[in-house]
């Protein structure tokens, strides 16, 4: 047998030989959706530049997220269009009002993001004034909210 050929048995009475890697592809079957990468970055590209954030590379995962995203009121919105967030703060939890799938950040902590439109959040037990960060969906700090501490 020669290093090129691959040899497939389909019962004990029956052998393929392939010889090359096309024959190899077309044995193996449908192999799904050949998607252009360059596509792919448009398409990511195209949502972070309408304040759509999402994380994944791959076609399957942004479609993912988006849909997550739209079904949690998501809007499009260019980079002049970011309203501020509201902030409301009661009983040890602060209640913040931004857009869908944008990042924000308390105290310079984890980074985290927006599910919905209003998300809820505890406030850090500190005597400190606390912090919160408020991105775009390219990382861009676009507001910074200070709620004072109360003693």
């Amino acid at each position: 047998m020669s290093e090129n050929t691959i040899n497939i048995y389909m019962n004990a009475d029956d052998k393929v030989s392939v010889k090359d890697n096309t024959q190899i592809i077309k044995l193996q079957g449908p192999q799904g959706d050949n998607v252009n990468l360059e596509t792919v970055a448009k398409i990511k590209n195209t949502l972070l530049d309408n304040n759509v954030f999402v994380k994944s590379d791959s076609l399957e995962g942004i479609l993912l997220e988006f849909i997550t995203a739209q079904a949690n009121g998501l809007n499009f919105v260019k980079e002049d269009d970011v309203y501020e967030p509201f902030i409301r703060v009661s009983e040890g939890m602060v209640q913040i009002t931004y857009l869908t799938s944008l990042p924000f950040q308390i105290n310079d902590g984890e980074v985290q993001y927006m599910e919905g439109q209003n998300v809820e959040r505890p406030l850090p037990s500190t005597t400190e004034n606390t912090t919160i960060k408020f991105y775009n969906a390219r990382m861009k700090l676009m507001y910074t909210k200070l709620i004072e501490a109360t003693l």
